[in-house]
């Protein structure tokens, strides 16, 4: 974001190869409808959060038995938060997750997507799934104007492959 806080992790693969349309094929190959339902829900939230001129403090989507949990690591309205502790914060969160009661989640945060001329404000997310061999590092454009903030498309791509809390290690 353009206001002098620091940002999330740099996502920087941007392949054609990488890229899933949002509405038609699944954001990653494999994956489940309700992931694939939890990242769109985490897209609609980051774009609220900047749309209200607020901030995209990392936020955490848990889906286990019942409804998914949203869990918030700071104010999205409040200019001063420290995105910094926040980060560690939700990464401290993401890592105790329980894989024998969680089934799912998605970890977002503001970052940057891109190299050189395409690099441009990204939501990155880390999405999981128990029982898959990784999770995943996934990003979505976006770009701040006077009325808020939208997608610059409504391409997820996928960056990396992760170890997460969820997935089956060796």
């Amino acid at each position: 974001m353009s206001r002098g806080r620091s940002k999330g992790v740099v996502a920087a693969a941007d392949s054609a190869e990488s890229t899933r349309r949002r509405s038609s094929e699944g954001v990653v190959a494999g994956r489940s409808a309700h992931l694939e339902h939890l990242v769109a829900q985490m897209v609609d939230i980051a774009l609220d959060y900047l749309c209200q001129g607020g901030v995209l403090v990392p936020t955490v989507i848990v889906a286990g038995q019942g409804e998914p949990t949203i869990h918030l690591f700071g104010d999205p309205m409040d200019e001063l938060c420290d995105l910094d502790a926040a980060l560690v914060r939700a990464r401290n969160f993401v890592d105790s997750l329980d894989a024998a009661t969680v089934q799912r989640y998605v970890w977002a945060y503001d970052g940057y997507a891109g190299e050189g001329a395409s690099h441009s404000d990204a939501i990155v997310m880390e999405v999981a799934e128990r029982d898959q061999p990784h999770g995943w590092q996934l990003a979505v454009r976006y770009q701040l104007h006077a009325h808020g903030a939208s997608a610059i498309d409504e391409s997820v791509r996928v960056v990396d492959a992760l170890d997460t809390p969820l997935t089956d290690r060796p």
